[in-house]
C-alpha cells in the first residue's frame, strides 16, 4: 500500500503559490484524466491514463509510463525510480517529488503550468494595426525579409554543413543553424548527439548511409544466418527504410508487424528455395515452434527440432532426473523423517532481467538434499567424495587407500583391489550413477568415466519471452512436469498453449494482441548463447 500526501498548487493574482493538501492511498497510484485515476488531472488536454506509481521489487517507489515515454528532469524514460526533487512533466502538468519517507511514503505536488488560454487573454494579445501606420514600405519590407530568410535558413545552415571550420566555430559559439532544417525532435536514443547532424548526415542532400548507422551500432547482426543470402534478399535495403528518426518521442525501432508480413506472407518471392512457410498472422497460420537443443559442451553443438517431431525431441542431458520426484512433497534421500515441499522456483530461479533462468548447479540446488550421495567409507576421517571433478575424486580414493596401506603395511595389490571395489560401488550401486551416466574408465588415469552434463539453458535463443510478465500464472499451467519420470522429457509448451492467451495482429476476445516483434527481433545477435 502506498500512502501519498498530494499537494495541489494553484496561483493567486500575484502569482504566489497556494497549496491544498490531502491524502491518497492505493496499491498503486494511477495518474491521468480518467475518473478512476487516483491522482486526477482535470485539464482536457491530459491523457486518460499517463502513468502509475508503484513499488519496485526492492521496495522503492518508481513511476512507470506503461509504454509512454516520460519527461523526467529533461530526460525521456519509460520507467524510473522516484527521487526527491524529481520534476515530471505530464502534458500541461508538472509533478514534483517533494519528499520520500517520513509520515507518508511519498509527498507529491501537482501544478498546472500551462493553463488554457481564455478569450480575455486573446483580446489582450491582439494589437490590430495596419502596415501603413508603421511608416514602412511593403516592397522594402518584403526584400528585407526575403534576404534575412535566405541568410538564416539557407546560407547559414549550408555553410555549417559544408565547411568544417564554420561548423567548428558555430559549435564553440553554441549556435547551430543546421537545426533549422531539423524536421522534428530526434528519438530518445539519438538525443545525446542531436546537434551533431553530420554524425548521420555525412553530406548535404544525400540519404543516410548504412555505414553511418553501423559506425555506432556495430553489434547489430544481419537478418539471415547466411551472409551472401542475406545480402541477396535485402540487396540495397537501407536502415532508414525501417528506422525513422525525427519522430519526437516515438521509438526508432519498428513497433508493428507490417514490414515483417511484406516478406513473410510470400517468402518464396524473396527466396525461392526457402523451406519457411508463408506466415500472415500468429493467430491464423503461424507454424509450430522449433526448439534449440544443446548436444555438446560447445555453443555450436546445437540442433533445432520441430515440436511435432516427437521422435527426435529428446534431451540427452547426461543426468538421471525425474521431475515427478522433485515436485510437491518430497522425501529427502536417506532421511525418512525429512519431507520437503518442493516448488519450481527452488531450482528454477529467474535472472535479474526476468527473462531467463540461472544455471542449475549441484552446490546451490542439489547438495542440500543429495549430500548423502557423496558419502563413502572414508572413516574415521569423515571425509566425503568431492563433486565436479573426476580426477579429484580418483585422486581422493587413491590417497585414502594408499594411506591405509602405508599405515597397515598392505601391498599395492590390496590398494588396487580396494579401488576396484570402490569403482564398482560408485558405478553399480547408489553412488555417482544415482544421477549420472557413469562407467569404469578403461584407458585413463581416472577411475571413472562420467558423461558431462549438458542442460539446455535457452530453448528459444532467437525469440523474446519475458517470464516476469507471466508471473500471474503457475509454472504447471504451461510446463507439465508432474508426471515426467525421465530426464529426457521436454516440458516446453507448444504453440497451442500460447494461443489460449495470445491472438495475432487483431484483437480477439480478451486475448493479448501479439504481432511478430512481440516475440522476434529482426536482427540476429552476433554472439549466441544457446
Amino acid at each position: 500500500m502506498i500512502h501519498c500526501l498530494l499537494v495541489r498548487i494553484t496561483r493567486n493574482q500575484q502569482g504566489h503559490p497556494v497549496r491544498e493538501e490531502h491524502l491518497v492511498s492505493g496499491e498503486e497510484l494511477s495518474i491521468g484524466r480518467g475518473e478512476e485515476c487516483t491522482i486526477h488531472l482535470a485539464d482536457p488536454r491530459a491523457n486518460l491514463h499517463f502513468a502509475s506509481i508503484k513499488h519496485a521489487q526492492d521496495g522503492t517507489l518508481s513511476i512507470d509510463g506503461e509504454g509512454t515515454l516520460l519527461n523526467i528532469d529533461g530526460m525521456y524514460e519509460h520507467q524510473l525510480a522516484l527521487e526527491q526533487g524529481a520534476h515530471i512533466l505530464l502534458g500541461p502538468y508538472e509533478l514534483v517529488v517533494e519528499n520520500l519517507g517520513g509520515d507518508h511514503d511519498l509527498a507529491l505536488s501537482v501544478e498546472l503550468i500551462h493553463p488554457l488560454a481564455t478569450d480575455g487573454d486573446a483580446a489582450k494579445r491582439a494589437t490590430p494595426r495596419s502596415l501603413a501606420e508603421t511608416g514602412l514600405s511593403k516592397r522594402k519590407l518584403a526584400y528585407w525579409l526575403a534576404g534575412i530568410i535566405f541568410l538564416i535558413f539557407l546560407v547559414a545552415p549550408l555553410a555549417t554543413s559544408l565547411s568544417p571550420s564554420a561548423r567548428t566555430s558555430m559549435a564553440h559559439s553554441g549556435v547551430f543553424p543546421n537545426k533549422l532544417w531539423n524536421p522534428g525532435l530526434m528519438s530518445p536514443g539519438h538525443s545525446s548527439f542531436g546537434s551533431q547532424c553530420s554524425k548521420c548526415h555525412e553530406a548535404p542532400f544525400r540519404p543516410v548511409r548504412n555505414e553511418a548507422c553501423l559506425s555506432c551500432h556495430a553489434e547489430v547482426g544481419q537478418h539471415l544466418a547466411t551472409p551472401h543470402l542475406d545480402k541477396h534478399v535485402f540487396k540495397e535495403t537501407r536502415c532508414t527504410e525501417c528506422h525513422f528518426d525525427h519522430q519526437n518521442s516515438r521509438p526508432i525501432a519498428m513497433q508493428g508487424a507490417n514490414e515483417c508480413i511484406v516478406c513473410h506472407s510470400d517468402i518464396k518471392a524473396k527466396h525461392a528455395k526457402s523451406d519457411i512457410p508463408d506466415i500472415h498472422d500468429f493467430g491464423t497460420d503461424h507454424p509450430g515452434f522449433r526448439l534449440t537443443l544443446a548436444t555438446g559442451i560447445n555453443a555450436s553443438d546445437i540442433q533445432r527440432i520441430a515440436q511435432t517431431d516427437t521422435g527426435k525431441l529428446v534431451e540427452n542431458s547426461g543426468l538421471d532426473f525425474p521431475h515427478e520426484l522433485h515436485v510437491g512433497l518430497v522425501q529427502v534421500p536417506g532421511d525418512m523423517d525429512n519431507i520437503k515441499d518442493m516448488k519450481c522456483v527452488a531450482c528454477h530461479q529467474p535472472d535479474a532481467a526476468g527473462k531467463r533462468f540461472l544455471p542449475i548447479s549441484m552446490k546451490q540446488h542439489c547438495f542440500a538434499c543429495h549430500q548423502d550421495q557423496l558419502e563413502f567409507n572414508l572413516a574415521p576421517e569423515g571425509r566425503k567424495l568431492p563433486h565436479g571433478s573426476v580426477a579429484e575424486l580418483s585422486n581422493t580414493l587413491r590417497d585414502y587407500y594408499a594411506s591405509l596401506a602405508f599405515k597397515d603395511k598392505k601391498s599395492i595389490e590390496w590398494v588396487n583391489e580396494q579401488l576396484a571395489t570402490a569403482t564398482k560401488s560408485l558405478t553399480e550401486g547408489s553412488g555417482c550413477d544415482y544421477c549420472h551416466a557413469v562407467e569404469p574408465a578403461k584407458e585413463s588415469n581416472n577411475l571413472l568415466k562420467i558423461t558431462q552434463p549438458q542442460i539446455t539453458q535457452n530453448w528459444f535463443p532467437a525469440a523474446k519471452f519475458p517470464h516476469a510478465k507471466h508471473q500471474a500464472f503457475k509454472c504447471a499451467d504451461c510446463h507439465k512436469v508432474e508426471q515426467s519420470a525421465k530426464s529426457s522429457d521436454i516440458a516446453i509448451p507448444a504453440i497451442q498453449s500460447c494461443k489460449q492467451c495470445h491472438t495475432g495482429n487483431q484483437p480477439s476476445g480478451n486475448r493479448v494482441v501479439s504481432n511478430c516483434i512481440s516475440c522476434h527481433a529482426f536482427h540476429m545477435q552476433k554472439t549466441k548463447n544457446p
